[in-house]
C-alpha cells in the first residue's frame, strides 16, 4: 500500500517543478514578446518621422520676461 503514497509525493514534486519552469518560461517569453513589440513599434515611428513634412520644434524652452514683478507670483 505504499504505493500510492509514493506516486503521489513523485506526483507533487513533478507539479511543483513544472510550476517553476513556467514561471521562469513565462518571464522569458514575456520579456522577448515586449522588446520585440515595442521595438518594432519604435523603428516604425522613428522611420515615419524622419520621413514626415512636419517640422519638428528645436527647443520647447519659452523666453520669459525679467520683470521683478513677475518674480513674486511665479505660478
Amino acid at each position: 500500500m505504499q504505493h500510492p503514497t509514493l506516486l503521489k509525493q513523485l506526483r507533487n514534486r513533478w507539479k511543483a517543478a513544472n510550476h517553476g519552469i513556467a514561471l521562469i518560461m513565462n518571464a522569458i517569453l514575456l520579456t522577448i514578446l515586449w522588446i520585440v513589440m515595442i521595438g518594432t513599434y519604435s523603428v516604425i515611428r522613428t522611420m515615419l518621422m524622419l520621413f514626415s513634412k512636419k517640422q519638428q520644434p528645436g527647443s520647447f524652452w519659452r523666453n520669459v520676461s525679467r520683470e521683478p514683478s513677475d518674480f513674486r507670483h511665479q505660478f
